[in-house]
């Protein structure tokens, strides 16, 4: 089987790509329909008892991310305020945060190799300054990254896994700091905190 430079064969690449594509348009495709449609409709389509599913649904397939966090953040506003337990409001988006974050990471897994030769340079230098740094900053700069900031965690996940940052080194991390933003906002929303923002 013939590999070129990367030590690829073609058929490695084209499965590659084929993930990577296949993840992209999913995520398109789910945070074309969370754009469209908004928390209000959602809610009384789905009704109130179901909340907590939704609200868990809604973070896994829009989450944190660059395109979906407009309609997340306005669903769990909408639920805070809808008379639901912020805790448990709060852990339903964060375990969806988690699990949307670990799907960003295999984006970037799998389409590393894609961007390889465009790239090299810039990857080097990355992994380079990573590869300096001890041991604990990877775990808690992403904990910092997702459990005080508002900004897209895709990017963050992206980052982590095109500088070949074990996920198993900061999956923890990540899973405490999306639950401990989910919480916060939660109960932040419930108190009445941001209603001029969201009406």
């Amino acid at each position: 089987m013939e590999k070129d430079r990367d030590g690829l064969s073609s058929s490695q690449k084209s499965k590659a790509l084929f993930i990577l594509i296949s993840l992209i348009l999913t995520t398109i495709t789910m945070s074309v329909l969370l754009y469209n449609v908004s928390p209000q409709e959602i809610v009384s389509y789905i009704g109130v008892n179901n909340s907590y599913l939704l609200m868990f649904i809604a973070a896994l397939i829009g989450g944190v991310s660059s395109f979906t966090a407009p309609s997340y953040f306005a669903l769990l506003f909408t639920l805070a305020n809808g008379g639901t337990s912020p805790l448990l409001l709060g852990l339903s988006g964060g375990f969806g945060i988690f699990l949307s974050d670990i799907f960003f990471y295999y984006i970037g897994y799998n389409g590393r190799e894609l961007v390889r030769d465009k790239s090299d340079r810039l990857l080097a230098k990355l992994e380079s300054w990573i590869a300096d740094k001890p041991d604990w900053v990877p775990p808690l700069a992403s904990y910092i990254y997702t459990g005080f900031t508002l900004l897209p965690n895709d990017i963050l996940m992206l980052t982590l896994a095109l500088s070949k940052i074990s996920l198993r080194r900061v999956i923890l991390a990540i899973l405490v700091g999306s639950l401990q933003l989910s919480v916060i906002l939660a109960y932040l929303f419930s108190s009445g905190l941001f209603a001029g923002f969201f009406s």
